[in-house]
């Protein structure tokens, strides 16, 4: 039996990472996404130029804008997220039948007996990091280890992309 056999897949910052994925133009400026029409709007998902710039989920909108003036804000798109999280789903569930979904782009896979079907466990975790780069464009950190805690902690060190096993 694998002792390094559950795989946690972490899309940081999903919903500004699909947004950049759908149109690449948004690569060239920092942007959020927030919620529109609250009294006080915050930062749910930074892209990473915004994150490069200071910029942190859980942040004031307007705060964010004063550290960066030229920062774009956008609305959730629910049926970009759905669609993803459909794709995200379809890709996953061939390789393990034993899935766990965070939501938001952060997954683990039981892979505990698969070896025989798909090889280890990394080779599992490359070829999946590998197909969500093609079908969603856009790049997730993936970690293999004994447990979901060493598996989410390892994509925690490595992320925003990466692959990385740690051993039992």
């Amino acid at each position: 039996m694998d002792e390094s056999a559950i795989i946690h897949v972490n899309i940081i910052d999903y919903a500004a990472t699909l947004a950049q994925a759908r149109d690449r133009s948004l690569a060239k400026s920092p942007f959020v996404i927030a919620m529109p029409h609250t009294r006080t709007p915050v930062v749910l998902s930074p892209s990473r130029l915004a994150r490069s710039e200071g910029i942190s989920r859980g942040m004031s909108v307007a705060h964010a804008q004063r550290r960066v003036p030229q920062l774009t804000v956008l609305h959730p798109d629910p049926h970009l997220i759905a669609d993803a999280d459909r794709t995200l789903s379809s890709v996953i569930n061939s390789y393990s039948p034993a899935v766990y979904t965070e939501g938001g782009g952060h997954l683990y896979l039981d892979m505990r007996g698969t070896a025989r079907l798909f090889g280890s466990p990394v080779t599992s975790a490359l070829r999946l990091q590998q197909q969500i780069r093609h079908t969603l464009g856009c790049a997730a950190a993936v970690a293999v280890g004994p447990n979901k805690l060493v598996a989410k902690i390892a994509t925690r060190t490595i992320r925003p992309t990466g692959l990385v096993e740690v051993p039992a």
